[in-house]
């Protein structure tokens, strides 16, 4: 497997705009840094934008414990503004792709309300959405 990573310029922000290739599988990390581990023990750098893992099952398992991490430190676009002060908690729904990490609704929505005020109104409604997304998984 082999990954390149070519410059194309910059983004209007004045980041660097990438170009990532792969004949292996990928996965999108998204803004997290540091690395994750996935159960048979492999360790994956996830600073990067894009990733190379070493098959399907490795995929779902990195993005799984990318999930679960925003979930317990914070989602850069789930954090308190002065728009709005109380936002809804990042929460990752699990799909078959989770392999043998794979929660149940029941077990995401406890985590979710572990950390989540229960009294706030739309409460029953965010518990309502976690469950319709559980049971309607993502396609990929």
């Amino acid at each position: 497997m082999t990954m390149t990573k070519t410059r194309l310029g910059t983004n209007e922000d004045g980041t660097p705009l990438y170009h990532y290739a792969s004949d292996g599988h990928v996965v999108m990390t998204g803004p997290i840094n540091g690395s994750v581990t996935v159960p048979d023990g492999t360790e994956y750098d996830v600073t990067e934008q894009f990733i190379e893992v070493a098959s399907l099952e490795h995929a779902g398992h990195v993005s799984h414990a990318i999930g679960v991490r925003h979930e317990d430190e914070g989602h850069p676009a789930h954090q308190p503004t002065l728009a709005d002060p109380n936002p809804v908690p990042f929460v990752h729904v699990c799909t078959d792709h989770c392999g043998a990490a794979m929660r149940s609704a029941d077990e995401t929505v406890a985590r979710f309300e572990a950390r989540t005020d229960t009294s706030h109104p739309d409460h029953a409604a965010r518990v309502a959405v976690i469950r319709a997304n559980h049971a309607t998984p993502q396609e990929g």
